[in-house]
């Protein structure tokens, strides 16, 4: 079971490092952040969800991909018939949002645009908080009779971002930028 997973990963951090809180990315699914909030009280920590509710999930996910230019690929697929393991995992959200593929599946069968119905796992490869960048160097492709896939993860390396790589953020200046002015 994926809470017992998720508790057992918990308690093993736990025993590598300090920390009192736990955020997840929970946006929509009241069933997701409540088992992530049970298991998070079962340790004592704080269960942060900082993208609950946020914005409707069209405009999350296309300021997540197309204003902060977040690169996330896909890792997991569990919606036939929309996405399919050998056609899908591996690909970035930015190029399932640009092709149009996300926006058909939503219309034809409601999808949940962030994946928060199960449709899909995704993981982050590159954003302006990284300051290099993922690369999966080997990876292969499982997948069930009943068409779930997984993406399986057998070389990767971080590398130092270039020119047409997403920018790192100076946190220090957006720090600055959000903060009250004394003036």
């Amino acid at each position: 079971d994926e809470v017992e997973d998720l508790y057992n990963a918990l308690v093993e951090a736990k025993s590598k490092f300090d920390f009192t809180a736990v955020s997840s990315g929970a946006v929509f699914s009241t069933y997701q952040r409540v088992r992530i909030e049970n298991v998070c009280r079962r340790l004592n920590l704080t269960s942060l969800s900082y993208l609950w509710r946020f914005r409707p999930q069209k405009e999350m996910l296309k300021q997540m991909i197309v204003d902060d230019g977040i690169e996330a690929v896909l890792v997991r697929t569990a919606s036939p018939p929309g996405l399919i393991p050998r056609k899908h995992l591996n690909k970035t959200l930015s190029f399932l949002w640009h092709t149009g593929v996300l926006e058909r599946l939503h219309q034809r069968y409601q999808f949940h645009l962030l994946g928060e119905g199960g449709e899909y796992e995704s993981l982050v490869v590159d954003s302006g908080l990284f300051k290099k960048k993922l690369v999966l160097d080997e990876v292969t492709i499982e997948e069930t009779d009943d068409e779930v896939g997984v993406l399986r993860i057998l070389k990767c390396h971080a590398e130092e971002k270039g020119e047409d790589d997403i920018p790192i953020l100076n946190i220090d200046e957006i720090s600055q930028e959000a903060s009250p002015s004394n003036d």
